[in-house]
């Protein structure tokens, strides 16, 4: 039973490893943008190249003046972020809105928070909205798009999964040692 206990406290400090890892090694970043907004035609360009330098980085990019739903989760995000849209283009990446494109500025404000993001690891935008959704469930719809609940990730439930189903395996294999 000793040994059980062992494993099971080994397996679950790896899962913790990993999953800690597996946000450390991904970054989210949200580019909600506007069709006609010239900044935001200007900052294209920028998160493509940001997109072939960083393979690691996943860009959600979305236009927010013809979809309501875009919209309405662009607000819900600056909500979450104790923050109020003040126009397009809004950038959000780990614990930063950034809003507004100035070439020279607000792209060195980008790559430094994407830097930091692979250097450190940085929260996921997802992970931000779904606490707050959580914590506030009346201010907010849980029917946005790209709302993902925090742990469902399936990577992390198909490891979540595994470690169970060793788990099990050691308990059957030392309960039938013990008859």
């Amino acid at each position: 039973m000793k040994k059980a206990i062992i494993v099971f406290v080994l397996l679950a400090l790896c899962l913790a490893s990993f999953a800690q890892q597996a946000e450390k090694g991904s970054i989210t970043m949200y580019f909600f943008w506007g069709q006609g907004c010239s900044y935001c035609e200007e900052m294209k360009p920028f998160i493509s190249e940001m997109q072939n330098t960083y393979p690691q980085l996943t860009v959600k990019s979305l236009e927010t003046r013809n979809d309501p739903a875009n919209n309405q989760l662009f607000n819900a995000m600056a909500e979450a972020y104790n923050k109020t849209v003040e126009g397009i283009p809004g950038t959000f990446i780990g614990d930063k809105m950034i809003v507004g494109y100035a070439k020279g500025t607000t792209d060195v404000e980008v790559k430094a928070a994407i830097d930091d993001c692979v250097k450190n690891g940085c929260p996921d935008p997802d992970r931000i909205l779904a606490e707050y959704i959580k914590a506030n469930p009346t201010t907010t719809s849980t029917t946005l798009p790209g709302f993902k609940p925090i742990g469902a990730d399936p990577m992390t439930m198909g490891f979540a999964a595994l470690v169970v189903v060793v788990l099990l395996a050691l308990i059957i294999k030392n309960r039938k040692q013990l008859m």
